[in-house]
């Protein structure tokens, strides 16, 4: 047995012996695991990941030895195991298991800490208290013939420490290992270890660019960050906010922004809106606006964004959310675009200008012009939606702008009001269709995307 193949049984061993808590059935397991790993074609140069999915996906499958020490909390890793993907059971094979710290855990399979995070979370319950799953005596490493049957006196501290990534063919066979493999949360699929890799240089390397998942604020909650491709730094950030309810995927899938930002080279940070309502009223807590601080910052260390060229996009409720962010001193945005939700706080002070674009449906029976909550709608406690006309009102008097209107009907059949006159070269303007109801339209990316960049 060479060096590399006793580095593995060691592995292999760190892994079996906390979930099986036998010392013979985790010989035997590490055996059967590197047998099978002899007849994977393209595991021979990092085995290290094919190893780790192996025999976690053995020790699993039966219960622990009955009687031993621990035997019920070891139930509790298999079982808890057994309910995740892969990607997560590799993940914390590496790290907790195996003692690889999150940095390299997140090196290994090419992905920013924040998704190891993400892979993890389900898994802290279980992860609590794994040291005392370890064999009290450590094992004998076995040797080669040609050395002898000399024994290795490693502790399982020793032995995680001791084996280390030999290369970034390691990574490279890891991605390959787990690329068919989608990492499932509630609300929709985050991106799996299939996306390509985020790089140390701004962008993504190829392609339109790459999706990743951040947990960030001070709840971890995640964020989907699209990251276009190239080197450009200093890019403006959008965020982007969706329903009550809708996951980033979600949000994601019904804008159409990701595909917007790959094209005008800007970056997006689309915020979660699974987990409940958006607070938009005035007596808000700090829960929603630090997220979307939080969400904004790791643009701009992640993405190689400028923060100070920022934009706001909101969708239903999420456009509330959205209105109230532009409202706070705290966030400063250049631009607000509200879709299919009309909103101005009580209390709006904006330490700079921003430019103010509404899209409304007169049909909408979720949130309709008219303000308030519709017939469809499930009202959110703590606030209630303006109307269109105060809240064109409201943002024109807030920037300054003067009480004219000026208007004019496209050939689509949206009707554009705009206000004339507003400080510092701001805008608002309201978009008016009939017939469409409460759905994103199709022209609204163009329309957003025109209205950020000024064109």
């Amino acid at each position: 047995m060479s060096e590399d193949r006793t580095a593995l049984w060691a592995v292999a061993s760190a892994i079996a012996f906390p979930i099986v808590g036998d010392r013979a059935r985790a010989d035997d397991l590490t055996k059967r695991s590197l047998t099978w790993l002899n007849d994977q074609p393209g595991a021979e140069s990092a085995p290290i990941p094919w190893l780790a999915s192996h025999v976690v996906a053995e020790a699993v499958v039966d219960p622990p030895v009955a009687g031993r020490t621990h035997d019920a909390r070891r139930a509790h890793l298999a079982a808890s195991l057994r309910a995740e993907p892969v990607a997560a059971r590799v993940a914390f094979a590496l790290h907790v298991l195996c003692g690889y710290d999150l940095e390299t855990t997140a090196t290994l399979c090419q992905r920013l800490v924040g998704d190891i995070e993400l892979l993890l979370a389900p898994l802290a319950p279980a992860a609590t208290g794994v040291g005392e799953l370890a064999e009290p005596k450590p094992p004998t490493v076995r040797a080669t013939a040609s050395r002898e049957a000399t024994a290795a006196s490693e502790s399982h501290e020793q032995r995680r420490r001791w084996f280390r990534p030999r290369g970034g063919t390691v990574a490279t066979i890891l991605l390959l290992t787990l690329s068919v493999v989608a990492v499932i949360y509630p609300g929709g699929a985050r991106p799996s270890f299939a996306d390509p890799p985020a790089h140390t240089s701004c962008g993504a390397g190829g392609g339109p660019g790459t999706a990743i998942t951040q947990l960030v604020g001070p709840t971890h909650r995640p964020v989907r960050l699209f990251i276009p491709s190239g080197s450009a730094v200093g890019r403006a950030v959008m965020l982007l906010i969706g329903d009550d309810g809708a996951s980033p995927e979600q949000t994601v899938a019904t804008t159409g922004l990701e595909s917007a930002a790959a094209t005008e080279g800007f970056v997006l940070a689309t915020l979660d809106g699974s987990s409940g309502s958006w607070n938009a009223g005035d007596a808000r807590g700090a829960d929603d606006q630090a997220y979307a601080e939080a969400a904004i910052d790791r643009a701009g260390t992640k993405g190689c964004a400028n923060t100070s060229q920022l934009s706001i996009v909101g969708f239903g409720t999420g456009a509330h959310m959205a209105a109230a962010l532009a409202c706070d001193a705290v966030i400063h945005p250049h631009q607000l675009v509200m879709i299919r939700g009309t909103y101005i706080a009580s209390r709006c002070v904006p330490t700079q200008p921003i430019s103010v674009l509404i899209d409304v449906d007169q049909s909408d029976t979720v949130l309709p012009v008219a303000g308030g909550w519709g017939t469809t709608a499930v009202p959110t406690v703590g606030y209630t939606p303006s109307s269109l006309a105060d809240t064109f009102d409201g943002w024109s008097r807030v920037e300054g702008c003067g009480t004219t209107s000026t208007g004019e009907a496209e050939p689509s059949g949206v009707v554009v009001s705009a206000r004339a006159g507003c400080a510092a070269g701001a805008q608002v303007v309201a978009r008016v269709t009939s017939g469409r109801g409460h759905k994103w339209p199709s022209e609204a990316i163009g329309a957003t995307v025109r209205f950020v960049s000024g064109r």
